[in-house]
């Protein structure tokens, strides 16, 4: 039996077993003298409607004996105490009350006459009964009101016995009841205890627990719950595999630069310079300082950007088109453009113009064919920018396009590959402002698109 098992059935035993405690207490002491206390009560209701009426006849003793269950017996007190008790016990007698003990004393009798009512118990022994009598003063006449009382000892020991049995019976039956949904709760419990042992192990499994309540929405949140920490631990694992691939592209494209800028400066050192050394080591100090802006820009984006402000997108395209226009010319590429509805929306102004020149610069640079195609067009209530050029290369995820420092021309030829961060720069922008972004590749032709 599991510990949850047995402070339920401890708990529920212990409450019964004081419930039953506290009903024969209650019964032994309590319900005894209660129930003479309601008979003293009534015998003073009797002696009020006695005395209420103008004189005692027999009509009037006979309706109350018959509302209110009584005998009532009336003697002249013009003679002594003993014609009295005669009188009164000649009535009860007569009345079919039968008196194994009764006797009115000479106190009771001064008392009544001089307060004008007396109530006395009498218990009629081997009888199983006793007779409550209240003494009232009529004028000249003694009215004994008797309500039999029967012995309440015997039936309350009896109603104890039955209220033990019952109880004890019903204690049984809790307790195999409560055995029983225990063993529904602590099952189910004992299950997430072992699902819960082994997420800290990392093994991120499921729980089936099926009881239609409260411990089945428990389980299906720890499910959710392992869902989303497995789901996590995947994107952990993705972004360290990323940091450290981005962390040897940073080496590998730092130190190229770095290392030309300190052969180049040595050669200055020992003469060799052919007037070309410093043109090199400059160039390739803009190289760092253009992938150290990049990777500072990344980082802000982290961070916070500019308030939102009207942007007229196809401007923005046609200047950086017009930025181009000499790389365009010294690589024989034509550019295909069309516009259709409207290109004004609101947004980082700045942010947009570096989405949209990196996708131009990309497509420029790794076009293999003879155009580059741009598109801008207001679809289904969004401005959608695209730019489309042919390709040699083939692409087993295009994804892997967006991620920091991978370049589609693996040689890293010096004129064909750049730093590696410009399309990484257009996702992160694109998911910091909640715009689409996409890439499609395939039969010789890739595509980005950016839906605003």
């Amino acid at each position: 039996m599991t510990k949850l098992a047995k402070k339920f059935l401890f708990s529920i035993s212990l409450v019964l077993l004081a419930v039953i405690g506290i009903s024969v207490a209650v019964n032994s002491r309590f319900v005894n003298r209660y129930y003479i206390h309601q008979k003293k009560i009534l015998l003073e209701q009797i002696a009020d409607k006695l005395l209420a009426g103008k004189e005692e006849t027999e009509e009037t003793v006979a309706s109350l004996e018959e509302t209110y269950d009584a005998v009532i017996a009336v003697a002249d007190t013009s003679g002594d105490i003993n014609e009295v008790n005669e009188e009164l016990k000649s009535a009860f007698l007569e009345k079919g009350l039968g008196l194994a003990k009764y006797w009115l004393w000479d106190q009771d009798y001064e008392r009544t006459l001089k307060e004008g009512r007396f109530m006395r118990i009498y218990r009629q022994e081997r009888m199983n009964y006793s007779l409550a009598v209240e003494y009232v003063e009529l004028g000249g006449r003694l009215a004994g009101i008797a309500i039999v009382i029967p012995d309440m000892e015997e039936m309350i020991a009896l109603i104890n016995v039955c209220t033990m049995v019952i109880f004890g019976g019903a204690l049984i039956v809790i307790i195999l009841l409560c055995g029983f949904l225990v063993r529904k709760i602590t099952i189910p419990l004992a299950g997430m205890e072992k699902f819960a042992k082994e997420i800290a192990g990392q093994n991120y499994g499921k729980i089936e627990v099926h009881t239609g309540d409260e411990l089945e929405t428990v389980a299906e949140s720890m499910n959710q719950m392992s869902a989303a920490i497995r789901e996590n631990l995947r994107g952990l694992e993705e972004k360290n595999r990323q940091m450290e691939s981005l962390l040897n592209n940073v080496s590998h494209d730092l130190k190229t630069p770095v290392a030309l800028i300190k052969a180049y400066t040595a050669g200055i050192r020992d003469g060799m310079d052919d007037g070309t050394f410093l043109d090199t080591i400059i160039r390739q100090n803009e190289r760092m300082e253009d992938i150290i802006e990049k990777l500072l820009y990344l980082s802000r984006l982290k961070s916070g950007g500019k308030e939102s402000e009207t942007v007229d997108v196809g401007s923005l395209m046609e200047e950086q088109l017009e930025g181009l226009a000499i790389e365009l010319r010294n690589r024989g590429l034509a550019v295909k453009t069309s516009k259709e509805g409207c290109a004004v929306i609101q947004g980082d102004r700045g942010a947009i113009g570096c989405m949209i020149e990196n996708l131009l610069t990309n497509a420029v640079k790794y076009a293999s064919g003879t155009f580059v195609e741009v598109r801008l067009l207001e679809k289904n209530g969004s401005l959608v920018f695209s730019v489309s050029n042919e390709t040699e290369q083939e692409f087993d995820d295009p994804e892997q396009l967006w991620e920091p420092f991978y370049v589609g021309e693996e040689s890293r030829n010096k004129n064909m590959s750049g730093t590696g961060l410009g399309l990484s720069m257009v996702r992160s922008i694109a998911e910091k402002y909640g715009y689409g972004c996409t890439c499609l590749a395939g039969k010789g032709k890739i595509e980005f698109i950016i839906t605003f």
